[in-house]
């Protein structure tokens, strides 16, 4: 298992990223299917905690999220305590405490590689086709 932003070899790209709401903040790049995220949480602290850890699931569109913070976090507007855990998706939404008021918030975000393309079906109906 990985910590924080870890130095990668080229087989082990990010395959998902958790982007903060705030623009002063820097993007967290998950590049292995168990990674603990050590990153700032609140808007007032300059210091990387570890509050969370994702593992990757094997349909490579969902990531189970668990909260290693000491206070509950917030996903999708959910509650989940210490060491709780719940499933998450493209697009949802982290807080790394209690609720939004001071902490930070960060987007979760899948980035798009050939594994995943390889399983994209696109369905085309000819008749319409032009």
């Amino acid at each position: 298992m990985e910590t924080g932003e870890p130095s990668r070899t080229a087989d082990e790209s990010p395959w998902a990223k958790l982007v903060p709401s705030n623009t002063k903040y820097s993007d967290v790049e998950i590049s292995s299917k168990d990674m603990v995220v050590s990153s700032e949480t609140t808007c007032t602290s300059e210091i990387k905690n570890e509050w969370c850890k994702t593992t990757r699931s094997s349909d490579l569109c969902t990531t189970t999220v668990q909260n290693l913070s000491s206070h509950t976090i917030t996903v999708d507007g959910n509650v989940l305590a210490k060491n709780g855990t719940t499933v998450i998706k493209c697009g949802s939404e982290i807080v790394s405490g209690p609720d939004a008021e001071g902490y930070l918030t960060y987007r979760f975000k899948l980035i798009p590689s050939p594994e995943n393309c390889e399983k994209l079906k696109i369905s085309v109906d000819a008749e319409h086709a032009k």
